[in-house]
């Protein structure tokens, strides 16, 4: 299918019954409908990453259709790798179908993509009551499959900064720490066990309170989820994982690069700063590099001064070497709005009487006009409506 496989599955629960009634029907048919089994069938489940779709649909989702989805494709006895967020809408229940899975490998609930900027990543406002209970089933699960997991960013704030305590989700880690230990997981490049070799790190998963790593697993890779303790070192003495100070997910070298920004100190993966690499202009490795629009020279912040349009849905940018030659992004002194030429336009003529003298004479009309080109703009939506009627 040309469908992204979380778009897939939407599409035959819209065709079988509204998202909202899942959780009943769910429970009370044995067997999913021919239409609703025939779509399923044209795609593998093992991975279902809703960072696939786009980023308003995504953001729209609530527990219900995640558990319409998950339901579906009986994610319970399919799924192996789950990777979500970018809802505010979802608290956790829609999670149910997973419930006592024994062949889910990995949960990441802190998932970034095409939905998020690095800033906004992972606000999932998960319902700990309603959601731990679920992964307590999975863990809890003779001959389970999980082997890394990835909490909410917010529940990861709260608790390492003594916000509350919870004592359902303490319980959770304390088993997941102790399942983990009970495996006796090797080190993929020295075959040592990981724990044995980090003795000054005793768990898994972080659940010291207070602790700013609370809540993330400290020796399994995202991506290829391969163990990996810190003993482990190449000719430079770096570690062969190690994690990201935004997104706090941990990358073996093999799999994700992280270097460290020579301006601000952080070590980032690749996914939380796309546009690091070494400014063009003082060779440093920087996270905090752009990309200037007109001369396309790739300059950090430190170097030169960067201007951004505010415009929603709008990527221009121009160095500060560039920008009075452009003359394109540019903040109004009057309304402070910096915004580029395009986008300028589209401010002013989405409210004539609202835009600023200033911002009307860059565009090339005169105030004066304002309240005519209201009344024009709304003559034309009038015209657009009776047209729509009688089409």
């Amino acid at each position: 299918s040309f469908l992204p496989r979380p778009s897939v599955a939407l599409f035959a629960v819209a065709l079988t019954a509204p998202s909202s009634s899942w959780p009943k029907y769910y429970k009370t048919q044995r067997q999913l409908p021919a239409t609703c089994r025939s779509i399923v069938s044209t795609s593998s489940w093992e991975t279902l990453n809703f960072e696939d779709i786009e980023g308003k649909v995504a953001k729209k989702l609530t527990d219900n259709d995640v558990f319409a989805v998950l339901a579906c494709i009986r994610a319970g006895s399919t799924v192996k790798k789950l990777k979500i967020s970018g809802s505010n809408n979802v608290v956790g229940s829609g999670f149910e179908p997973l419930r006592g899975s024994v062949v889910l490998e990995q949960l990441d609930l802190m998932s970034t993509g095409q939905n998020e900027d690095a800033s906004e990543k992972s606000r999932l406002p998960f319902d700990e009551e309603c959601f731990v209970p679920i992964l307590t089933s999975i863990v809890e699960a003779e001959g389970n499959s999980l082997k890394q997991l990835e909490l909410p960013m917010p529940m990861r704030i709260e608790e390492s900064n003594y916000l509350y305590s919870n004592p359902v989700l303490d319980s959770f880690l304390e088993r997941y720490n102790q399942l983990l230990e009970s495996r006796r997981l090797e080190c993929s490049k020295c075959n040592n066990l990981c724990l044995d070799a980090n003795r000054q790190e005793h768990q898994w998963i972080v659940s010291e309170k207070g602790n700013q790593m609370w809540g993330c697993q400290m020796f399994t890779c995202n991506k290829c989820t391969r163990n990996f303790c810190n003993s482990c070192r190449d000719i430079f003495g770096e570690t062969h994982i190690d994690h990201c100070a935004n997104c706090q997910k941990h990358y073996c070298v093999d799999c994700v690069f992280i270097n460290g920004c020579e301006s601000c100190s952080w070590y980032v993966c690749e996914g939380c700063a796309p546009n690091a690499g070494n400014c063009e202009r003082c060779g440093l490795f920087k996270c905090c590099r752009e990309t200037c629009n007109c001369c396309e020279k790739a300059l950090c912040i430190s170097c030169v001064e960067y201007h951004r349009c505010d415009g929603e849905g709008c990527s221009k940018v121009h160095c500060g070497d560039c920008v009075e030659d452009v003359q394109d992004v540019r903040v109004c002194d009057s309304c402070g709005k910096k915004l580029c030429s395009d986008c300028r336009f589209l401010d002013c003529v989405n409210d004539w009487k609202g835009a600023c003298a200033d911002c009307l004479s860059s565009i090339g009309t005169m105030p004066g006009l304002k309240d005519e080109n209201e009344k024009l703009r709304k003559e034309i939506e009038d015209l657009k409506e009776e047209l729509h009627v009688f089409w």
